[in-house]
């Protein structure tokens, strides 16, 4: 199993978080077209938003197909 802990701020998007919420995120399809190659993957969340928002609620960023095929954790 390989496992990405993954940071949102200056990696799904640029850091610092933008103001415009349109562009929050605008790098997830490309991580998400890369996680549908690989099947055995979890994600560790290690982003600050984690303190302020709930592992289901970050998991519904993902597009659902990623959300299912990828275990998520804190």
């Amino acid at each position: 199993m390989k496992i990405i802990f993954l940071d949102f701020d200056g990696v799904l998007h640029d850091f610092p978080p933008p103001q415009d919420s349109a562009k929050l995120f605008c790098n997830l399809p490309r991580l998400e077209a890369v996680l549908r190659e690989y099947v055995n993957v979890q994600i560790v969340i290690s982003s600050s938003w984690r303190q302020d928002y709930a592992l289901p609620y970050l998991k519904t960023l993902f597009s659902q197909d990623i959300e299912d095929a990828h275990e998520s954790s804190h």
